[in-house]
Formats: structure tokens, C-alpha cells, sequence
């Protein structure tokens, strides 16, 4: 929620914003706004060149049941645990410099699974920053991204994709964090790609990284991993007890996948591992 002040955009002495059902109950609004927007989603989404006017006409498709504005630039200020998003005065120059850039790296088409990753968090974290709209901008820009992903070559699975882990990696990227947003576009998108073993058998909502030491060697053990406690001890596995269970197997790719090695005296992948 952004930090409650009342504006032109709001019914007077209330911070609910003026809608076309002329809804005054916050809870009423935020079920018909998310109802009717998600339904827009599912529709084609209007074609355009993936600059500006293309993003805010896509604003303007999936809000034009809820606001009169839907489409249109905010023009008053607006902020998030007191940090303030772009002044309105500067969010046209800001947003077409972003995706004047955006242009002139190719809208991000032949780059590794890593490096889109790396590229399309940054734009999405600034275009997070400017937030564009009174209302809506979450949405908007998952929706922007699903069609970049697609464009550059990358698209991404809906049926294992998070919406709301998406939505608060990007809130963790105003913050200056934008690790989970990588991550999630990097990994969560591209595991089943990388371990086939694992198709269809992970429910993304439910992926987890183990932790240190014993933690990390029993969570290893359970997702039937072989693995050595320490260097001197034998290597052993759950394999044949069939307590194999994908959230735990999930947890041990993705493990692999960024630290493959281990460490000395800590859990570790034995040469045997199932994976």
C-alpha cells in the first residue's frame, strides 16, 4: 500500500480513489480493481513497439474498467514507507530514458538465461522507481516483463511463475535489494531447464534454500541427495528409504546450482548424487 495521503485522485476527506463503480469501501475497491484487472490479463494485451506509450497502454487496458485515468501519467506525488517514487514533473524524461536504453540494448534479445536476468531486474527496479501511474503499476509491469521475456527469448512458464514473490521482489528492489528479483527470474524460471529430473514435480510457491551445516546436510539427505557430513565421513544417502520429496529436491537443485562445490567441513554433493 503506498503511504495514505488524500488527493485529487480520491473521494474528498478519504484516501479511496475515485472509481467508475463509484466504490467507497477500500476492501470492495481492491477485490473489483484485482478482479476485473486479472481478467484483462488473460486478454490480448495491446500490441505496440515495448517503449512508453506501449506500457502505458497497457495500463490502460488492464484499469480501464476500474479508473477514468487508466493509461495516463500520475500528477501528484506519491511514496512508499516514506520514499518517495519519481516527481511527476520528471516521470515522461525519466520512463523514455529507460526505455530509449531498453531499445539500444535490443530489448534484451540474445543474452544467457544469467545475464537477462541481470538486465531486465535492473529495468524493471527502475521502472519501479519512476512508477508511472496513480494506481496499478505492479501489474502493469509484470505484464510488460511477460511480454519482454517473451520478445527477447526467454519466456516465461505461468504455470510454475509467482506473481505475488514477483511483485514483492520488486518492492525489495525500490529498497536497493534487487538480488530476489534476479534470482527469481534467473533460477526459479530456468530450474526445471537445467534439472529435468524435476519437471512438473516443484511448486515454485514452496521452494526453499537450505541453510548451513547440519541444517543444510539433513534437508540434503531428505530431498535424497548422497552427501558427505565432513570430509572424512562416508558418503550416504536417503535414496532407498523413498522419503524423496520434490519441495526438499527443489531446495537441493537450487543449492547445486549456486554453490556446487561446498566447502571443507561442510554438506556437500558427493560424485554418487542423484542429480
Amino acid at each position: 500500500m503506498y503511504d495514505a495521503v488524500a488527493d485529487e485522485y480520491c473521494y474528498a476527506g478519504t484516501t479511496i480513489l475515485k472509481n467508475r463503480l463509484d466504490l467507497t469501501n477500500a476492501e470492495e475497491l481492491d477485490a473489483f480493481e484485482a478482479e476485473v484487472s486479472d481478467s484483462r490479463a488473460d486478454e490480448e494485451l495491446p500490441a505496440g513497439d515495448l517503449d512508453f506509450q506501449h506500457f502505458k497502454a497497457i495500463h490502460r487496458h488492464l484499469f480501464q474498467d476500474v479508473y477514468d485515468w487508466a493509461g495516463e501519467v500520475r500528477n501528484v506525488r506519491i511514496s512508499k514507507d516514506g520514499n518517495m517514487f519519481c516527481y511527476p514533473e520528471n516521470i515522461a524524461g525519466e520512463a523514455n530514458k529507460l526505455f530509449s536504453q531498453l531499445r539500444q540494448d535490443k530489448f534484451l534479445k540474445g543474452l544467457s538465461s544469467k545475464d537477462f536476468a541481470t538486465k531486465s531486474a535492473q529495468f524493471l527496479a527502475y521502472l519501479n522507481a519512476i512508477h508511472a501511474f496513480r494506481e496499478g503499476n505492479g501489474r502493469t509491469q509484470l505484464s510488460f516483463f511477460l511480454l519482454l521475456a517473451e520478445h527477447a527469448g526467454h519466456p516465461i512458464d505461468l504455470d510454475t511463475f509467482q506473481p505475488e514473490q514477483f511483485l514483492n521482489a520488486m518492492i525489495a528492489s525500490f529498497k536497493g535489494d534487487e538480488l530476489p528479483l534476479t534470482t527469481i527470474i534467473e533460477e526459479l524460471n530456468n530450474l526445471q531447464e537445467f534439472y529435468p529430473t524435476l519437471k512438473d514435480r516443484i511448486d515454485i510457491a514452496h521452494v526453499g534454500v537450505s541453510g548451513h551445516a547440519y541444517g543444510a546436510y539433513t534437508a540434503q539427505l531428505v530431498g535424497g541427495a548422497t552427501v558427505k557430513l565432513n570430509s572424512n565421513s562416508p558418503a550416504q544417502s536417503l535414496r532407498d528409504k523413498a522419503i524423496h520429496h520434490p519441495f526438499c529436491a527443489a531446495c537441493w537443485a537450487y543449492r547445486i546450482r549456486r554453490y556446487p562445490v561446498g566447502c571443507a567441513e561442510r554438506p556437500r554433493s558427493a560424485t554418487a548424487s542423484w542429480l
